[in-house]
């Protein structure tokens, strides 16, 4: 397996930074309409949360719209509610679990379905970023362009005369 891939962040705080290999940077990326940009908070507009959010579903999509405001666009609202659903799915079995002792009729099949609720939200909130690991494979923290760390050597004559013409 060949090496990690370094997070833009961690390139342009060593200088290695470079648009033609690395792409644009986050806040320079282009806006679609009705979109927000990455870190956007100000302008942000909340998103419309579904009438059939009921429950624990309806308070963590609450609390995931205004942790996310900013990076979550109406595009992906369909993802943040299945990721709501299976939450309050997976609080459901749980309770239903605490009430049942180890070795009765069902209690496997509530394991069962409490692994399914947990990995099925986890796979959906990686989508969001939600633990740190997650966030820097989505590159969505904003960069800016700071000056680099690594000492570069200093400009010849060569180098201030430009490319060969």
């Amino acid at each position: 397996m060949g090496r990690r891939k370094a997070p833009i962040e961690q390139k342009i705080k060593n200088g290695t930074y470079r648009p033609c290999r690395d792409g644009p940077l986050p806040s320079a990326m282009p806006v679609e309409s009705g979109d927000l940009a990455v870190g956007d908070t100000a302008n942000a507009v909340p998103l419309v949360k579904p009438a059939d959010l009921t429950g624990d579903a309806a308070a963590m999509w609450e609390k995931m719209s205004r942790t996310l405001a900013g990076v979550v666009k109406e595009r992906d609202a369909v993802y943040l509610v299945e990721m709501c659903r299976w939450w309050a799915e997976l609080r459901r079995v749980q309770a239903v679990l605490s009430k049942t002792t180890p070795g009765a009729k069902g209690y496997n099949q509530l394991l069962i379905g409490a692994g399914i609720c947990a990995d099925k939200f986890d796979k959906l909130g990686s989508r969001f970023g939600l633990t740190p690991s997650d966030r820097a494979k989505l590159r969505a923290e904003v960069a800016t362009v700071q000056k680099a760390k690594v000492a570069t050597r200093p400009r010849t004559k060569l180098d201030q005369q430009g490319p060969p013409k």
